[in-house]
C-alpha cells in the first residue's frame, strides 16, 4: 500500500485502532465459559499526525490519543467512537 502525500491528505479525517482484552471467568448454566470484553484500548491519529510520521500523544484536534475502556467497555467505547467531532469528515476505525 503506497502513503498517500501530505498534499492528498484531507486533515479532517480521525483513525482509531483498537484492542479488545476478554476474560472467561463467567460459567454459564452449561458449563461452558462466556467470554466477555474486559477492556478495549484505543489509540487515536489524526491525519495531520500521519503526514508527519508522529503519533501525537495529544492531538491539538482531537485531544488525548490514547483511551482506556474498563467499565461498561463496548458501550462506552461506541460512545466515544460516536462523540460529535466538528472537524471531522470521516472515522476510520481499525
Amino acid at each position: 500500500m503506497v502513503p498517500l502525500k501530505p498534499n492528498n491528505l484531507s486533515d479532517k479525517i480521525f483513525n482509531v485502532s483498537f484492542d479488545t482484552e476478554y476474560t472467561q471467568d463467567l460459567e454459564k448454566r452449561d458449563g461452558t465459559l462466556e467470554q466477555l470484553p474486559k477492556l478495549i484500548f484505543d489509540q487515536q491519529l489524526c491525519s495531520k499526525c500521519e503526514a508527519v510520521n508522529h503519533l501525537c500523544p495529544d492531538c491539538v484536534q482531537y485531544g488525548k490519543g490514547v483511551h482506556e475502556f474498563w467499565q461498561e467497555t463496548v458501550g462506552n467505547f461506541v460512545d466515544y467512537l460516536r462523540q460529535s467531532r466538528h472537524l471531522t469528515e470521516k472515522i476510520y476505525v481499525i
